[in-house]
């Protein structure tokens, strides 16, 4: 099921905050998001499951030679390479993703709406390798 593709929305966590809401429950969402973190360019430094809390590093995508035949600019985020914080929690039977920078705040909606495209597309993908 963690490798079949999960439909994603733009919304709001249970804090009011702007996030994706994935049409799963969290434990399913969970290892799904640290499949699609690894594939959008992301190293997941550390993790706390039970609270919900990733802390990763952005590197950019692939820039090889051979990534770069089969990718185009759509799949590439428009983010600083620096470290963020997701905070995953669930939201009645879906599950809520809020972007936060180092210092623990938010992404602004503009921001998360620029992003959604390429998280959509990544997280609705059907086996998604690595």
């Amino acid at each position: 099921q963690i490798r079949q593709g999960l439909a994603m929305d733009l919304g709001f966590d249970s804090d009011g905050e702007p996030a994706f809401v994935v049409d799963a429950g969290y434990d399913i969402t969970w290892p799904r998001l640290l499949l699609v973190l690894r594939k959008l360019g992301f190293d997941v430094k550390d993790y706390d499951k039970s609270n919900g809390l990733l802390f990763v590093k952005y590197n950019g995508p692939d820039d090889s030679w051979w990534t770069n035949i089969w990718s185009s600019d759509k799949d590439k985020l428009q983010l600083d390479t620096k470290d963020y914080r997701l905070k995953v929690a669930s939201v009645g039977d879906k599950t809520s993703v809020t972007m936060l920078d180092e210092e623990s705040k938010p992404f602004e909606v503009n921001k998360l709406t620029d992003l959604y495209p390429t998280f959509s597309r990544t997280m609705s993908a059907d086996d998604l390798d690595i």
